[in-house]
């Protein structure tokens, strides 16, 4: 309601935007308190103004709020996560029982995320669990607060079978995508099921000119559709450079019915338009290798 008020007010200031929210709505001053410690409103004594622009509709704005919950940090970003560190892994999925003291603890974020729907609910029984769509955003999170071996091998489990269930909505894609070339489709080989070591994940064709082609080497990533974040290892960046334009990156989001593979993003000669172009991708180094110096001392004698 608030952020439609600051949209829709040509003259935004404070007592104005609140009289109009206070018309219909409650708890003004949380609300935008939320809002600013989020970085998307900005207040001063006279004026109240949006920083950002989520779009229009229910959905951008939702998906909105969540990125910048996830991806930034302040104090509600904090206590989000120690309320997504209680969740267990329960059938490749992610949820959470919730007894009185968790309730009591965690009752006003529970009600965000659900409203935000990145929960959904047990209405029997005090049990939610993480939309489909945000699993793999939501592994991400969780690693990080990783307490036994038992949740890590939970997380590797989780995270290994969306990266292969991506890799096999991607191979359906490119039969698809090659459905006018038999001998073609016929030929796609998912080789990260043989060599995993390889650099990439399928084996497809890029047609040239007719009865010519060139391979497609596609490496795949399940990402979360809040902020598109994947990674990527130092042998598959290195595939990408030796390979250029002949290797492809598919970004596939994940959505409440698996992937959504119409929203698919392509894209080719990854080492040059993705690696290499700080202007346009975050880069941030999280695994780093060291040695001690004399071993390549002894290796170069």
């Amino acid at each position: 309601m608030l952020w439609r008020i600051l949209h829709d007010l040509s003259l935004t200031r404070a007592d104005l935007v609140r009289a109009r929210f206070l018309q219909t709505g409650l708890h003004y001053s949380e609300v935008a308190a939320f809002l600013i410690q989020l970085g998307l409103v900005r207040a001063t004594a006279s004026r109240v103004t949006r920083t950002a622009d989520l779009g229009d509709t229910d959905e951008a704005l939702k998906l909105g709020l969540l990125q910048r919950l996830i991806a930034r940090d302040t104090p509600l970003r904090t206590h989000m996560n120690k309320f997504l560190g209680e969740f267990k892994s329960v059938n490749g999925g992610y949820e959470i029982v919730m007894d009185t003291e968790k309730r009591r603890r965690f009752g006003g974020i529970r009600n965000l995320l659900l409203e935000l729907e990145f929960l959904e609910r047990d209405f029997d029984k005090p049990r939610y669990w993480v939309c489909p769509q945000y699993l793999a955003q939501f592994i991400e999170t969780k690693s990080v607060f990783v307490t036994t071996p038992i949740e890590l091998r939970a997380i590797l489990r989780a995270r290994e079978k969306l990266g292969r269930d991506a890799e096999l909505a991607v191979i359906k894609f490119e039969q698809h995508r090659l459905r006018h070339c038999r001998y073609l489709a016929d030929r796609i080989k998912h080789v990260a099921g043989e060599n995993v070591s390889i650099g990439y994940d399928i084996l497809s064709f890029t047609e040239t000119t007719k009865r010519r082609f060139d391979d497609r080497l596609i490496e795949v990533k399940a990402v979360s559709p809040i902020d598109w974040r994947f990674y990527w290892s130092r042998n598959e960046v290195e595939s990408a450079r030796i390979h250029g334009p002949n290797y492809f990156l598919y970004l596939v989001p994940v959505s409440k019915g698996g992937f959504d593979i119409r929203s698919v993003r392509i894209i080719q000669n990854p080492f040059r338009r993705v690696y290499e172009n700080i202007d346009s991708w975050v880069r941030q180094e999280e695994v780093a290798s060291f040695w001690p110096a004399e071993a390549i001392l002894r290796q170069r004698q």
